[in-house]
């Protein structure tokens, strides 16, 4: 599958390593850009990438991010196809 996960903090970190391990493919996206995503998330083969590529063209999203923050993502979501499946993993 093609998965994006968008947040690279403990959550998002592990997911995007675990998927891409698993034979998915998988970019992960920081909110500071790609050179914020750590080296160990990307060892396993995940790709870092910039936001606004990250969800197109991608089978899963996988929100990993502070609830607060998600309003801010709107935007981004505008073009996402309705059979794109999203996960949130936010827990407020």
């Amino acid at each position: 599958m093609k998965i994006t996960v968008i947040g690279a903090g403990a959550i998002g970190g592990n997911l995007a390593a675990k998927l891409s391990t698993a034979g998915h493919d998988v970019q992960v996206a920081d909110a500071r850009g790609p050179e914020a995503v750590r080296s160990e998330v990307l060892v396993s083969g995940a790709r870092a990438t910039e936001l606004a590529d990250a969800v197109q063209g991608r089978d899963v999203i996988i929100l990993a991010i502070p609830f607060g923050a998600a309003g801010q993502l709107a935007g981004l979501f505008a073009s996402v196809p309705a059979e794109t499946v999203v996960i949130d993993t936010s827990n407020y």
